[in-house]
Formats: structure tokens, sequence, C-alpha cells
């Protein structure tokens, strides 16, 4: 009997360490000017729960325009990035376990001088907190086929961007709005209702770039 329960503990000693390794990921965050690509040192990178409500973790990139943020639980996040000289960026991010999960952020420089606005009216119905209102989300080739994660799924894609979800049967909803989404390929606009059907329109495969404008 004690050679069994020895044996046995041994085993439980050895599988609990791959237990515990497909529960957590890794996110590497690589910063560069849109303008030229060149890595962006010590842009603040903040990692929050996909609500943008809590955040877990803040890092600061180096001089090679990288940071790091080890041990994730699997999940959704918002990550946001941002130079006070630069720009900012920021993306829904899906951590996978045994893997480095890369961002690629893009920040737009600007000259022009910054100017506060403030706006009253009826609170949005999705992320009403997110700086990214309005914005434009753009993402490369590289970065579309990383985040597919559902059988190139152009609605899976297009949840990585801030304000947009997707409900239970893979219909997109654009910030809580209903039939609210326009689908353009190339500046034409094509006419696939998306936002209200759960039919693949375009296979995110073959795309090079999408930018998604919220807000």
């Amino acid at each position: 009997m004690k050679p069994f329960l020895a044996a046995l503990c041994c085993v439980m000693l050895c599988i609990y360490p791959a237990m515990a390794a497909q529960v957590e990921g890794d996110l590497v965050i690589e910063v560069v000017n849109e303008a030229d690509e060149a890595p962006v040192a010590d842009a603040v990178v903040t990692v929050k729960n996909r609500e943008g409500t809590r955040t877990i973790q803040e890092v600061r990139t180096g001089p090679d325009g990288k940071a790091r943020v080890n041990n994730l639980p699997l999940g959704d996040y918002l990550v946001e990035v941002q130079h006070p000289k630069i720009g900012r960026d920021s993306a829904i991010i899906k951590i996978n376990p045994d893997t480095d999960n890369i961002f690629t952020a893009y920040l737009v420089a600007s000259d022009e001088p910054a100017e506060v606005l403030e706006v009253r009216g009826d609170r949005l119905l999705v992320n009403s907190k997110d700086p990214s209102s309005g914005a434009t989300t753009r993402r490369d080739g590289q970065f579309l086929q990383r985040q597919l994660t559902d059988g190139n799924s152009l609605q899976s894609v297009l949840s990585t961007a801030p304000g947009v979800q997707t409900n239970s049967v893979g219909q997109v909803h654009v910030r809580g709005e209903h039939k609210a989404l326009t689908l353009s390929l190339d500046g034409v606009d094509v006419p696939v209702p998306t936002e209200s059907s759960i039919t693949q329109p375009l296979d995110p495969e073959f795309l090079d770039q999408i930018e998604v404008g919220t807000g």
C-alpha cells in the first residue's frame, strides 16, 4: 500500500504544474510610431478587465518599445497604451495559454495643441467610460491572424475593438446599438447586414488591414 501511495503522490505532483500552466498566459506589448514604425520608449501600458472598470497592472515600455505582463489569467483584457508626446491606442486582447500573446500598438503623433471639450448627453450603453469613443482602431494582418480564435470569424475580429460586442448567436453590436454597423471594402460599402446576420460576409484571412470606427 505504501509504494502505491507514494507513486500516486508523485503522479499528482507531476500533473499539477501542467494544469497550472494552462490557466495563465503572458502578454507582450510592442509600441511603435505609426509614421515610421520606430519603437516608442517610456509609453504607459495599462491592462484592465474587459469592461475597463478595474486596472490589473501598469507597466512602461523600455528602449526597444516593448513591455511584458506575465501570468495573466486566461480571458479578454482591455489594453490601453499612451505616450504624452505621441498618442494613444487600445484594443481588446484575448490571452491564450502557453504562448506570448503579442499586441502591437500604433501611436499617431500630432502637432496640434490639445483641446478639452465638455460634452453632456445620454450615457452610452456599452463601455461608456472608454476614452477611445469615436476613434478609429487600426489592426494589421499579423494582429488579425494572432487573434483569430473562432474559425476565421469576422465577428470575432471586430469584437477585439473597444466598444464592439458580439451576442450569444454571433451578431455584432457597436456600443449597444442594434443595426448600427456598416461594412466597407477598400472604401466601397458592402451590402451585407453584418449586425443582424450570423453568416460570414468576408473571410478575414484575406484582409491585409482592418479599421474599426466607433462612436
